[in-house]
């Protein structure tokens, strides 16, 4: 993703194999009215909540 950047879903999606992203940078992502499912790894801390 790039830094800045701007990103709007277009449909639901469920990832079953995903990998963690580490942005360099903000960028804004718009759900749309639309979910993100993360299935099939524990998500215990997935968001961090910036100092």
């Amino acid at each position: 993703m790039k830094s800045g950047g701007a990103y709007r879903l277009t449909e639901d999606l469920t990832l079953d194999n995903w990998t963690p992203i580490y942005p360099s940078g903000d960028f804004t992502l718009d759900g749309n009215g639309h979910t993100i499912t993360l299935a099939g790894k524990r998500c215990l801390s997935l968001f961090q909540k910036e100092q």
